[in-house]
């Protein structure tokens, strides 16, 4: 219940954040993000459950291929 209130008033207090402390709040996972990257070396292995679930997203979502390609440009 004390978790639930919790979420509420963040949920409340959000739109009164600053822009500075919403960009700080988004670097620290991002940064997290390009530390993980790092660490793999070489590329992922696909499993054949993989290949498939790619698959059915495409035939479902054909448009996700555009997302695929926009993610080369970002930082």
């Amino acid at each position: 219940m004390i978790g639930l209130l919790c979420f509420v008033l963040a949920i409340l207090a959000s739109p009164f954040k600053s822009k500075l402390r919403l960009e700080a709040e988004n670097a620290v996972p991002r940064h997290r993000l390009i530390v993980l990257k790092r660490r793999l070396h070489g590329r992922v292995r696909l499993t054949n459950n993989d290949r498939w679930f790619f698959i059915q997203l495409y035939r479902w979502f054909p448009s996700i291929l555009k997302v695929r390609h926009l993610q080369n440009y970002l930082p």
